[in-house]
């Protein structure tokens, strides 16, 4: 074979290979730390065919290369090294080839003197795609039982590396390698100052990553001045009321902002990058384009990007803040593409292009803390994920499959907000009857005094509501002016409805309703419906246009009881038992097989 056409196979198996491992990573079954390592056959160096599968009961520190691959190369004698440190031990090392062309893979071996098992995927990338290899080399462990420990190891070059397999339960400890001094990080104080409109009278506050939330004092003049101890630069959320705004915080940087019609305005030495991260931008995703198909629901994320990036480029800002605020805009982009798939309840068809991106998002990336947008983005995908698998039914238990896997992340800071953020949500919806595996994962993953105050806060305001407590008494007019109160119902069973007249989720329950009064006519239980419309007379025509049945109330002005049963969106369905106690103070609808089977198996009905 001449040099030449040698020369151009050399080539062509190059591109090949490296568009499978520098190319966009075609994501498929997507492989996830505390995942079982899936059944990947492989070919060794004597044409046997092979799988882990033969290591359980031992480590297996897997190295995935190519010939052509110069860092590869680079890190074959430190690997060398780390076998013979642990020859004789409960780990294995295996190599793993990328590589399309056998000879390259064999040669490259055999001149290398490569120890260790060595093995080659083939034509089969399965392995690849599965793994999300995007780059060489890459290392991943394996545990004893063959479940995935580690998707990235450090390199066998970095000292950390092995520090960490002899941390590794059955391993002897042997000599560590030498642990880096502690750099000490020197903190600088820096002031800052918002002004508020002199006649607003909202809470303000400042929030960051690793300081929790910080309410800030308001003077005479309705200004606050804070100093902060700062060691880097980092992103804060400003809360004004309801509505936050991103900022930049930097020691030696101080920043002076005023508030004018909602939109803030900064000077001082920080004014640069604070003024972009605030400018008015035109295409933000809006709330009914959640609605839009997929195709051009990604033509206006693209948009939303190309916006901010040319703002960003305009704006000619430091070179480190620009790199981290290119990465803070991608995770917002994935967070509206999850959002996305959230508000379609899994009714929207999802591309596997779209899927395979909703995948990488859920990779824990540990230099992306302190981008709020990055924890935000993992949680809202992991619930888009049971969405699309049409987990939309009973939002506990989809809260309780998200929590797991949150359980699995390493750092402990993204486990604690990830659990944070999805249980208060769902607490300031659902409350917190009936949520005992909840409660539990919380008070085991969550250890941040600030988090667990005010969890402890909600909790406590929320036992009143929970089984066997008093139920919160009532007297309320029905359609003929008569006074119904919840004592004139002992000894029998209450199931309550609250709901409005201009309610469609609360109208779409009714028929369901009617058969529930229907199915337990003269039975021990009262069906008791409390409108809080604001319109009697509306509440009036609608109850006797529609001919609802059971007890029809009006809360009227009062809606103290919507407040003490801490009643955040309708309709709200209650259930107390004959002595006037909470069964449930967060009843299935009567849309849900599983009411009917409650009220089935309830003592004495």
């Amino acid at each position: 074979m001449s040099v030449r056409k040698e020369l151009f196979i050399w080539c062509l198996c190059f591109l090949s290979v490296s568009s499978l491992v520098y190319g966009s990573p075609v994501d498929t079954t997507g492989v996830r730390v505390g995942d079982k390592c899936p059944a990947f056959t492989f070919e060794d160096m004597k044409g046997q065919s092979r799988s882990l599968e033969e290591f359980k009961g031992k480590y297996v520190f897997i190295d995935v290369w190519a010939s052509w691959c110069y860092p590869c190369r680079k890190e074959f004698p430190h690997l060398q090294e780390l076998e013979k440190k642990f020859e004789g031990q409960n780990i294995v090392f295996v190599g793993i080839s990328s590589d399309h062309v056998v000879w390259r893979w064999k040669g490259a071996v055999e001149n290398g003197k490569m120890s260790g098992e060595q093995w080659w995927v083939g034509n089969d990338t399965s392995f690849i795609t599965a793994f999300r290899v995007d780059r060489i080399p890459r290392f991943i462990l394996l545990d004893r039982k063959g479940w995935v420990s580690r998707l990235e190891m450090t390199r066998p070059s970095d000292p950390r590396t092995e520090t960490m397999l002899r941390q590794l339960k059955g391993i002897e400890n042997g000599p560590s390698a030498p642990r880096k001094a502690k750099k000490i990080v020197a903190l600088r104080e820096t002031a800052f100052e918002f002004q508020m409109p002199e006649d607003d009278t909202r809470e303000v506050a400042l929030e960051t990553c690793d300081g929790g939330r910080m309410k800030l004092e308001l003077d005479g003049s309705n200004k606050a001045v804070w100093k902060m101890a700062l060691s880097g630069g980092e992103y804060g959320r400003l809360w004004v009321g309801d509505k936050k705004y991103t900022v930049w915080v930097e020691p030696g940087k101080p920043w002076q902002a005023k508030s004018e019609l909602n939109e803030l305005h900064f000077e001082g030495e920080g004014a640069g990058i604070n003024n972009y991260l605030n400018k008015r931008l035109y295409r933000d995703i809006q709330w009914r384009e959640y609605e839009l198909e997929e195709e051009p629901f990604r033509v206006r994320l693209q948009e939303m990007v190309e916006e901010r990036e040319e703002a960003l480029l305009t704006a000619g800002l430091d070179v480190n803040f620009t790199k981290r605020e290119r990465e803070r805009i991608l995770h917002e982009r994935n967070y509206q593409l999850a959002f996305w798939v959230i508000m379609g309840h899994g009714g929207k068809q999802v591309s596997e292009k779209s899927r395979s991106e909703l995948r990488r998002v859920v990779v824990e990336k540990k230099e992306a803390w302190g981008i709020f947008e990055y924890p935000e983005s993992i949680r809202r995908a992991l619930f888009a994920f049971h969405n699309l698998d049409g987990q939309t039914g009973d939002a506990y238990i989809l809260l309780m499959d998200v929590l797991k896997e949150a359980e699995k992340y390493r750092d402990k800071r993204l486990v604690e907000n990830l659990v944070v953020k999805s249980v208060m949500e769902y607490v300031r919806i659902h409350g917190m009857e009936n949520a005992e595996g909840m409660d539990r994962i919380f008070r085991k993953r969550v250890h941040r005094p600030d988090y667990v105050a005010e969890y402890q806060r909600v909790y406590d305001a929320n036992k009143v509501l929970f089984k066997g407590q008093p139920a919160v008494p009532f007297t309320f007019k029905d359609i003929t002016g008569k006074e119904v109160s919840l004592s004139d119902l002992k000894g029998k069973y209450v199931y309550i409805d609250v709901w409005a007249t201009w309610c469609g989720p609360c109208n779409a329950e009714i028929p369901h309703l009617k058969k529930l009064e229907e199915e337990f006519e003269g039975r021990n239980i009262c069906f008791v419906s409390i409108s809080c419309d604001d319109s009697q007379k509306a509440w009036e025509r609608f109850v006797q246009a529609k001919q609802l049945g059971g007890i029809q109330l009006h809360m009227g002005g009062d809606k103290s009881f919507m407040e003490a049963i801490r009643c955040k969106g309708i309709p709200r369905f209650l259930l107390i038992d004959q002595d006037g106690k909470f069964l449930n103070a967060n009843m299935p609808r009567p849309s849900d097989g599983k009411t009917l089977e409650i009220l089935n198996t309830l003592p004495g009905l």
